[in-house]
């Protein structure tokens, strides 16, 4: 995985960290603004209940009224005593404070209401009620909230930053292994250079039949190893995330024609025939990078001469789809399980039905088709099914995309 890839992931985690953050913020504050305005419309339920008590009460009898609305009284009907009872009614359990004052003056912050007593007194006063306690009442009734949110805010940062060490370590291990496979291959390809070039050196000289042969082994077996050697640098280059595309104007016929010229003589030991539809698109031009689209291509028809247990068919075509240029390349091989196309692309993993064929390799061939496609704009198709051969659709980007209307 790139650093651009994992510093993107841990942007859009952090941002969904933060917004989560915010959400239970905004969430605790609803939650409080709700339970104040609960809090507040039962006081008031119980105030105006209780002034409806003292004024049935009273009786219409005024002076009777005004001795009952006494903050100090202590009739079983008096203001006080019927707030107490409504109070209870309404499940109020708080301390509080009562009087009758002219101006109305209430602060739901600080836990002061009024409810007006006109239907007492006749004349414009308030019942007045203060609760000291009631800062204390929300808070209590929050302490679930806001400790369930503490929690759950830091069990999800816990598993966001142990999921974000093992995402730079398993990055560190990768750039290991990269690193660690990118030198152990330059390593091996000094000397097998210097293996064939020797080699060539001895076949130019007059040998026996017998050391022919171990001669032409070495040789095959040797290169066969230059070849993947050459792969695994191909990859790991790619892998770094750092190379760039040398694109050039590639005309796709002229560059598929090359390749199958290329690998005549390997189809040739294989006895397979490779057939280009020369009635499709002759003028498609591409905008890429000539040595890695050829090696791509050579990956893919590698794997078909490889893995056929008959004399491989292999057939080619291209042709225009959309915006994109799409090359066919269709085989008689042994074909890829459903379990097995999901994972084909993916380095070094190769399926099982290849596993125990004489054909050996890293399977780094299609990893490294699949990352070239991708990095010229484009995608890759596969179809297979098991003995029914397999078909790879390449699509790449036109060089001049059609004009919209």
């Amino acid at each position: 995985m790139r650093s651009g890839s994992i510093y993107a992931m841990v942007a859009a985690a952090s941002l969904a960290l933060i917004l989560l953050v915010a959400f239970q913020v905004k969430w605790l504050r609803q939650s409080r603004d709700l339970i104040e305005a609960q809090f507040e419309q039962k006081v008031t339920m119980a105030m105006c209940s209780a002034v409806e008590r003292v004024a049935d009460a009273c009786g219409g009898d005024r002076s009777n009224c005004a001795d009952l609305c006494s903050s100090a009284t202590t009739e079983p009907w008096g203001l006080t005593s019927a707030l107490n009872q409504s109070m209870q009614c309404y499940n109020i359990n708080l301390p509080y404070c009562v009087d009758v004052v002219k101006d109305c003056e209430t602060d739901a912050n600080a836990g002061i209401y009024a409810s007006p007593i006109t239907a007492i007194l006749g004349d414009e006063r308030y019942v007045q009620v203060s609760f000291s306690e009631k800062q204390e009442y929300v808070s209590q009734k929050m302490g679930f909230m806001v400790g369930s949110s503490i929690f759950i805010l830091l069990f999800i940062s816990g598993v966001f930053l142990f999921a974000l060490l093992a995402l730079f370590r398993q990055k560190q291990l990768n750039d290991i292994s990269v690193s660690f496979f990118n030198n152990m291959a330059h390593e091996f390809r000094t000397p097998l250079t210097n293996i064939g070039l020797a080699l060539n050196r001895m076949k130019k000289k007059p040998v026996s039949p017998q050391d022919e042969r171990y001669l032409d082994i070495i040789q095959g077996e040797s290169g066969r190893l230059l070849e993947q050697v050459e792969r695994i640098l191909h990859v790991a280059q790619l892998e770094q995330g750092n190379y760039l595309l040398e694109k050039s104007p590639i005309n796709l016929m002229a560059l598929i024609n090359e390749v199958v010229e290329d690998m005549k003589l390997q189809a040739g030991r294989k006895n397979a025939s490779i057939a280009v539809d020369t009635a499709g698109e002759q003028a498609l031009e591409l905008h890429g990078d000539r040595l890695h689209l050829s090696n791509a291509i050579r990956n893919i028809l590698d794997n078909a001469l490889k893995y056929c247990e008959k004399s491989p068919r292999i057939a080619i075509k291209i042709q225009a789809a959309g915006n994109f240029a799409e090359l066919c390349v269709e085989d008689n091989g042994v074909g890829i399980p459903n379990a097995g196309r999901r994972k084909v692309f993916r380095p070094f993993l190769r399926g099982a039905h290849t596993k125990d064929m004489a054909e050996k390799g890293f399977g780094l061939g299609l990893a490294y088709v699949s990352k070239v496609v991708a990095m010229h704009g484009g995608y890759v198709k596969v179809d297979s099914l098991p003995s029914q051969g397999t078909r790879f659709h390449l699509f790449l980007p036109l060089k001049h995309l059609p004009h919209a209307g």
